[in-house]
């Protein structure tokens, strides 16, 4: 019997912020995704740890894993989120209605205006077809909108700048699956 050694490809990891992770035009959710199923529990809980930590010089998320897809006509990438998923759309909304409620917050910091006006104009946007994912987002986006009242201008900078992720990109669709087991013992699998 012969053992065979597979060699993946080499994966570099890095930081970016929630800011830059709900604005990448590029980021796809893929037709194997689950239906958008977290809770109202599942939303405080991440309110309350955004707020919890920010007096900290930055806060982890955890991981996203993305698989790069190159469009054969175009040679335009296309990133499928392979895991977090339920994450970035529950930080598109809390987003969403922290534009929504941007007056409120009366916000003097020139940058981080500037940082609004930017998001607003790029913020994901995302399609989706599943009445569960329909009915959780509204649900979801309630509650994220009566609780961001509590929100100030120093909460609403860490969330967008400080609020971390770190990104795996993989090119190869069976390795970015077999990085997202190794990853995600505790996360629901993915539809065949």
């Amino acid at each position: 019997m012969i053992a065979t050694l597979t060699i993946y490809e080499k994966v570099e990891p890095r930081i970016i912020s929630v800011n830059e992770l709900i604005t990448n035009s590029s980021l796809c959710i893929p037709i194997y995704q689950r239906p958008y199923k977290w809770s109202q529990k599942n939303v405080n809980q991440l309110i309350e740890d955004v707020i919890l930590h920010v007096k900290k010089s930055s806060y982890r998320l955890g991981t996203v894993i993305l698989h790069k897809d190159v469009d054969d006509k175009t040679k335009i990438p296309n990133y499928n989120i392979v895991d977090g998923q339920q994450r970035t759309i529950t930080l598109v909304l809390i987003a969403k209605a922290i534009l929504e409620r941007r007056s409120e917050f009366k916000i003097k910091n020139e940058n981080l205006n500037k940082t609004l006006d930017e998001l607003s104009k790029k913020i994901l946007n995302f399609k989706f077809t599943s009445e569960i994912s329909f009915i959780n987002i509204q649900k979801n986006y309630q509650e994220i909108y009566r609780r961001i009242s509590n929100f100030n201008e120093e909460i609403v900078y860490y969330f967008l700048n400080k609020c971390e992720f770190i990104i795996f990109e993989l090119s190869d669709v069976s390795e970015a699956f077999q990085f997202f087991d190794s990853q995600n013992a505790r996360g629901k699998d993915l539809e065949p």
